[in-house]
């Protein structure tokens, strides 16, 4: 989309205010990058998720992101060698569980939320 496009439909303040909706800063950011797309079938597919993760929110609201953290910096710094502090494992742990939660939930709602627990799977190849 050109840029005056996405200025003229105020796509600067619709991001704000998606991104007034996330959970963490991770989320944040993710909202606020997002960027429109011209491909019918991009804007299909996603309509179709948002669609479908509205629905699985309205009708299990205990599923969510309690618990998660921004370990982005914590993982960088454990990547170049400085030393994690016990609570810095403790931020990992609580993300870990959450992530864990998250997936599951979404994994066993694959038949009402195809497009989301399909989604899921790809982040971790992992026997949950």
């Amino acid at each position: 989309m050109e840029r005056q496009h996405g200025i003229t439909l105020e796509l600067p303040k619709v991001l704000v205010k998606l991104a007034s909706y996330t959970a963490f800063s991770g989320g944040t950011e993710l909202a606020q990058a997002l960027e429109p797309s011209t491909f019918p079938e991009v804007v299909a597919q996603r309509l179709a998720e948002t669609r479908e993760a509205r629905a699985l929110l309205s009708t299990h609201n205990d599923i969510g992101l309690g618990g998660v953290r921004d370990i982005r910096p914590l993982a960088g710094n454990a990547a170049r060698g400085p030393m994690l502090l016990p609570p810095d494992f403790l931020s990992v742990r609580s993300t870990l569980r959450a992530a864990r939660y998250l997936l599951r939930a979404v994994l066993k709602l694959r038949a009402t939320s195809p497009r989301l627990a399909s989604s899921a799977a790809r982040v971790v190849h992992a026997d949950v």
